[in-house]
């Protein structure tokens, strides 16, 4: 919000440069005569200057007089090159003729580095060090500007040259008598500790409002006061002083990020409080997906040292906030929001004080008290007014829920009939809603898991000493998918498994889950019993019977055959339901891993059961001994296979 400053002195610096030339040739030296009269006055076009791009000149060449053909003279009172980065060399040359001490003062604080030269008798330069880069702490006069002396005896002239480097070229210059000098920077003092109070008790006092209330509106509202004042004390230099030091001191070449993070917190507490998802949807999508990721890329601009492409951006976007939020507070006030006219108040306020200061940067206004310090005014009294609107939007919303709840009040009378009348309907839908989701809980777990899981909420895991897992899949599976339709891949495995369902409920063994075109089952849980192992044979050789009858009419219609491999093992494993969500029946251990191993090593259209299984239904079924087979991650594993019943 604040770039709106750079804007505004963008179009009032070229409106200026349309009616004054901002330099000319070298001719005779234009000499600054120091007087009791002085004080106070800019001496810009005093200034002789040189652009330097790459800065690598060094004082004994500028110093020289070879030089003074590439000087070119300034016509403008306070020097200003607007938005160009760059490195510039100045001088002037200076009588005293007073018995006074003279300080020369550099008005504003964005100026990264500067370097002054004095002349010393030897012909050598006393050099001073400055610039916001430099730590506040070293310099000689503790100002909010770039202060140096003039300490030039009666009657004396020097040349003083001076380095700068900035990507807001602007540096008003101003002579002072000490004395005067002193009051100027305790009218300063004055005026930055009142703002600096009014800052903190806005902070402080919003905070806690929304400490108490939890309103986001006050949340948004800290954080942009917050955001303002930093960047207020930055320019002005406080910051330099008592922020951006010790560990924090890299922040202080991070203006244009404080900028464009203050201007992220203006437009979103005006998206907050003005409700405009609600009240001005059109300027809504331009303030959160236009405004927003532009400062935010505003941000990495200025970490890649783009400070000058950042800067500018900044500018350009700062117009374009204070439009599109004026339309914002406009949309919203017809749409019902009164206190958006405390809103629009508080930002008219900050756009005439950034107006001023503006024109006061270009001689257009005074330099005085009132004209000095219009940023920070403007700055509080949006504060101000904003604080109202907030107030005024409580008060408007009080108003509203008073006028809610006796209409609510009302309704529930009336409503109260039609709820006796559908208690019982509901209660009906109720009971049948139950029964379907008890028969839908029973159909996805077994009965005994089912009622567990009612009843406490949750179904432990259990040990079982004896069951037998049974596995399917089907040969060259991957190849037959590619081959049809993935509707007709779907109903093929439907109609198989659909089958397999049937013929394992028969023979007492719980599906477990299918994998792609694996079938798992188990038998012996959850609830245990001695046949598990016979029943998983039974159902075993009742599968392979139905899908040879199934391949047997697809050869009929010469349709390729889906060939299946089915492996057995019997042995311990724990099962039961884990987590929280979308619970399903599960078998774990070693067993399961065994018989997966022993479906993969079998025969398409036969059925491979392990030694342990086979010890177990030898009595019952004739079974071929296939010898020990290497199962991966087993080793060498007893395996049979099964013929058919004894």
């Amino acid at each position: 919000m604040h770039a709106m400053l750079k804007s505004i002195s963008i179009l009032v610096f070229i409106l200026f440069l349309s009616f004054n030339g901002y330099a000319q040739s070298f001719t005779s030296p234009k000499i600054l005569v120091l007087t009791d009269s002085m004080s106070g006055e800019f001496i810009g076009d005093y200034f002789y200057f040189l652009k330097e791009g790459n800065h690598t000149l060094q004082i004994d060449s500028v110093a020289n007089k070879s030089f003074n053909k590439y000087f070119e003279k300034s016509n403008l009172k306070r020097s200003n090159f607007g938005n160009q980065e760059f490195s510039v060399w100045n001088k002037f040359t200076v009588t005293n003729q007073t018995d006074h001490k003279w300080m020369f003062d550099i008005g504003v604080y964005t100026i990264d580095t500067l370097t002054v030269y004095y002349p010393n008798k030897d012909g050598s330069y006393h050099v001073v060090n400055s610039g916001r880069y430099s730590p506040f702490q070293e310099k000689k006069y503790k100002s909010n500007s770039f202060l140096f002396d003039l300490d030039i005896p009666k009657g004396d002239t020097i040349t003083i040259y001076f380095r700068l480097h900035a990507y807001i070229m602007q540096y008003p210059t101003q002579v002072y008598l000490n004395e005067d000098y002193i009051n100027i920077a305790h009218e300063r003092d004055i005026v930055s500790g009142l703002f600096i109070g009014l800052i903190l008790i806005m902070i402080f006092y919003n905070f806690f409002i929304w400490i108490s209330t939890r309103d986001l509106d006050y949340l948004y509202y800290t954080i942009y006061t917050l955001l303002g004042a930093v960047y207020v004390f930055e320019i002005s230099g406080i910051a330099n002083e008592y922020l951006f030091a010790g560990p924090f001191r890299f922040l202080v070449s991070h203006g244009p990020s404080f900028v464009a993070l203050d201007a992220i917190a203006v437009v979103a507490f005006s998206i907050k409080f003005l409700e405009t998802k609600k009240r001005a949807i059109k300027i809504d999508f331009f303030l959160r997906y236009l405004l927003i990721p532009a400062y935010v890329f505003v941000c990495v601009l200025d970490v890649l040292n783009l400070k000058l492409l950042a800067s500018i951006a900044n500018q350009s976007l700062g117009l374009l906030a204070i439009i599109f939020m004026i339309l914002a507070g406009i949309y919203s006030y017809r749409n019902g929001l009164l206190s958006a006219k405390y809103y629009l108040l508080a930002k008219g306020f900050y756009f005439i004080g950034v107006v001023l200061f503006v024109l006061k940067t270009f001689a257009i206004v005074p330099f005085n008290t009132l004209f000095n310090h219009s940023l920070e005014a403007g700055m509080a009294m949006e504060m101000i007014f904003f604080s109202f609107a907030l107030a005024g939007k409580i008060n408007q919303y009080k108003q509203e829920r008073a006028l809610e709840v006796e209409k609510n009040q009302k309704l529930i009378k009336e409503q109260n009939v039609v709820l006796e009348l559908t208690v019982n309907e509901r209660t009906k839908e109720l009971t049948a809603e139950k029964e379907l989701t008890d028969a839908l809980l029973r159909n996805i777990l077994p009965l005994k898991v089912a009622n567990e899981l009612k009843q406490k909420g949750e179904a432990s895991p259990r040990h079982y000493k004896m069951v037998t897992v049974l596995f399917t899949d089907f040969k060259s599976f991957t190849k037959t998918a590619s081959s049809i339709s993935p509707l007709e891949l779907i109903q093929t495995l439907n109609q198989f498994f659909s089958a397999f369902d049937d013929i394992i409920e028969k023979h007492h063994m719980e599906k477990i889950k299918t994998i792609g075109d694996a079938y798992m089952c188990a038998g012996g849980v959850p609830e245990e019993n001695n046949t598990n192992a016979v029943d998983a044979v039974s159902a075993a050789l009742e599968i392979n019977n139905w899908v040879n009858s199934w391949n047997a009419n697809r050869e009929t219609e010469g349709l390729p055959k889906w060939e299946v491999r089915i492996g057995i093992h019997t042995g311990e494993l724990i099962a039961g339901v884990i987590g929280k969500k979308k619970f399903a029946y599960d078998v774990w251990g070693d067993a399961v891993n065994l018989a997966s191993r022993l479906e993969n090593t079998g025969e398409p259209g036969k059925i491979n059961i392990s030694g342990d299984t086979y010890q177990l239904v030898k009595d019952k079924f004739n079974c071929t001994y296939r010898g020990q087979v290497t199962a991966k991650g087993k080793g060498d594993v007893d395996m049979y296979f099964v013929t058919d019943k004894i």
